[in-house]
């Protein structure tokens, strides 16, 4: 017996097939290497799962198979098989890696440990490697859904929470009769994240909703000075069209001038804006050359 546990290198090794496995595989990978038992159970066991996955093996030969794979596969405490439409469907002449290894890991000491996970299709479909012959009494574990962006439905994240919770119990030899115990402190857990997402989310609509106040105020704000500036130019046309040039030449041409760049001033300023100058247009002359010299 000791032997046989001094060969454990893996908590488990994970069998899928990559063209519509990949995700669910990747993800539980994810879920067990960050798994840890809650505080108040961390006296049976604190270490951190030690998962195997395998992502380049199906295009490799059969040497690499016996050199590599079925060492790691063998000196696996226990095998997931991640059941989809594709890990039962293989085409004839082709290698059905996922039936071999299941065929490999059953005629092994741990044999009987093998958990099917169903991550795609329905959820009693066939399963891969004559799971069903083998097992006829085995339990699937429901992780359909899981994968990108699966924390933002909180009916999905309560699902697979627990649903994960039949894997973990195994690979940490969590006993039977301590699974309520272990269902309550994850609930737990997951309200304490669920409230602390809600508060990270409720953060930035408070930022979010004081930049855009800012932003508002800044805008009213420009366009109060804006408005001031026009108010301000047309003051000063108003004054220059009403200036007296005394009979001489050179002081209507300057008052025309400044006529005439007031009201473009003021034409660009309205047009850019949106508003209106707010006070009485003045008629400018088109051209200096149509005053007489």
């Amino acid at each position: 017996m000791a032997e046989v546990l001094a060969a454990i290198r893996y908590d488990a090794f994970i069998s899928y097939r990559r063209s519509d496995g990949g995700r669910v595989a990747r993800w539980l990978r994810r879920q067990l290497l960050w798994y840890r038992l809650p505080r108040s159970m961390r006296e049976r066991s604190g270490r951190r799962l030690r998962i195997y996955i395998d992502t380049t093996y199906e295009l490799g030969a059969a040497d690499f198979y016996e050199q590599n794979v079925k060492p790691a596969l063998l000196s696996s405490s226990h095998l997931i098989v991640v059941a989809t439409p594709d890990a039962v469907q293989r085409a004839v002449g082709v290698d059905d890696w996922i039936a071999r290894e299941i065929a490999d890991f059953a005629a092994g000491s741990n044999g009987q440990n093998i958990i099917a996970v169903r991550g795609a299709g329905d959820f009693a479909g066939p399963l891969p490697g004559d799971l069903a012959i083998r097992f006829p009494n085995i339990e699937i574990v429901d992780l359909r859904g899981a994968g990108a962006f699966w924390y933002l439905n909180p009916t999905r994240v309560s699902r697979l929470a627990s649903e994960k919770l039949k894997i973990v119990a195994p690979l940490l030899d969590i006993p039977i009769e301590e699974m309520p115990r272990l269902r309550q402190e994850e609930e737990h857990r997951q309200q304490t994240r669920r409230g602390v997402l809600a508060g990270v989310v409720l953060g930035i609509l408070t930022a979010v909703s004081g930049l855009s106040v800012f932003a508002l105020e800044s805008r009213n704000q420009a366009l109060g000075a804006l408005e001031d500036s026009m108010f301000a130019t047309g003051s000063m046309v108003l004054m220059a069209d009403g200036l007296d040039d005394n009979g001489g030449g050179s002081g209507a041409r300057i008052r025309l001038l400044l006529v005439n760049q007031g009201c473009d001033l003021i034409d660009k300023l309205s047009s850019s804006s949106g508003v209106e100058p707010g006070i009485k247009r003045v008629c400018c002359l088109p051209a200096l050359s149509r005053t007489g010299s």
